[in-house]
């Protein structure tokens, strides 16, 4: 083994026949994969990740790493043609900080932190600050069950509200001290049961930002002939403790909290009752929302055709743009 050389060129030398083979498949798959330019990546991506990283990955997970780039560069999600930021991302912004985790399963975790970011940009949701707050903790987490349980937490901190439960279930057993840094600037360990509590009681809870200070408003939706997912206006409910909607020819579970808004397809079929809660009064001739006893005006907005609400939220459905207007309780 040469001292003087990079960990990837120790490597290579070493697997040679191996990683000759893995690109010959993937060129026999991709025809266009470039092996100058894929050696190009090697030199500016994958070598420094390898040389700079403490602790250092295992032969096991440089191996992954390598077939994993190979991949992504042979389909376009890597390299100069990259189709998006995620094995960037990946790459350069996280894979420095989780070599533990990763050293724990080499075959799978990298594959997956990759499978995060392309979720986390197809919801549009906040991928640097997924990629800031999981790199923040990543030393810390020694085993891959570790950092899949904090991928979770972190996605839905980052505005995949669908993993709103399944996060809040976890976070009963993670340590406070991986928690606090994704919820609070100051974060006080002796609050944080508390924190806990209030963020399962309430979607719209928030740490560091009191509802005030959030939007009044978000959208979500959208006709389909703009990018969205509505071929014709929505209609809305809520039902079983689920907000749905339907265009007739999709039904979508609405998940939304004060961290991010999504739509996820569902095989459920629509409601057919549509509970609304007695604290809500919408008024479509008035284009009035009422909460108790405070009025919102929204006559700035488009007319309502259909609404459903909880304790918590009201939706209103504009027949022009197909957005679905969500409105906290305030």
């Amino acid at each position: 083994m040469d001292s003087k050389a990079s960990i990837l060129q120790n490597h290579l030398s070493t697997h040679r026949s191996r990683c000759n083979a893995l690109f010959h498949q993937a060129r026999h798959a991709y025809p266009r994969l470039d092996g100058n330019a894929f050696g190009q990546w090697l030199v500016e991506t994958l070598a420094p990740l390898l040389d700079q990283t403490q602790p250092p990955f295992s032969e096991a997970a440089i191996d992954g790493l390598y077939l994993l780039g190979l991949e992504l560069f042979a389909r376009d999600y890597a390299g100069p043609n990259a189709q998006g930021e995620e094995s960037k991302r990946l790459f350069l912004d996280l894979l420095p900080h989780l070599s533990r985790a990763v050293n724990d399963d080499p075959e799978h975790v990298p594959a997956e932190l990759f499978n995060a970011l392309h979720q986390l940009r197809l919801y549009d949701a906040d991928l640097s600050g997924f990629c800031q707050r999981l790199a923040k903790i990543g030393p810390q987490l020694d085993s891959a069950a570790n950092l899949r349980a904090m991928a979770l937490v972190t996605a839905w901190r980052s505005g995949l509200a669908q993993f709103r439960t399944a996060s809040l279930d976890l976070m009963e057993n993670l340590p406070a001290k991986w928690l606090l840094p994704l919820f609070q600037d100051k974060p006080v360990e002796a609050e944080w049961h508390q924190c806990i509590s209030q963020l399962r009681k309430n979607r719209w809870y928030h740490p560091d930002k009191p509802l005030e200070k959030q939007p009044q408003f978000r959208l979500l939706g959208g006709f389909s002939g703009f990018g969205g997912p509505f071929k014709s206006p929505p209609l809305v409910a809520f039902d079983q403790d689920h907000f749905w909607a339907t265009d007739g020819h999709q039904t979508f579970t609405l998940f939304f909290d004060a961290f991010g808004a999504t739509l996820v397809n569902s095989a459920t079929a629509f409601p057919k009752s549509n509970n609304h809660h007695s604290d809500w009064t919408v008024r479509p001739d008035s284009q009035t929302v009422r909460f108790r006893d405070k009025t919102m005006d929204i006559s700035q907005r488009p007319p309502i055709q259909d609404w459903a609400s909880d304790a918590h939220t009201c939706l209103l459905v504009s027949p022009f743009s197909h957005d679905i207007l969500i409105i906290p309780a305030r």
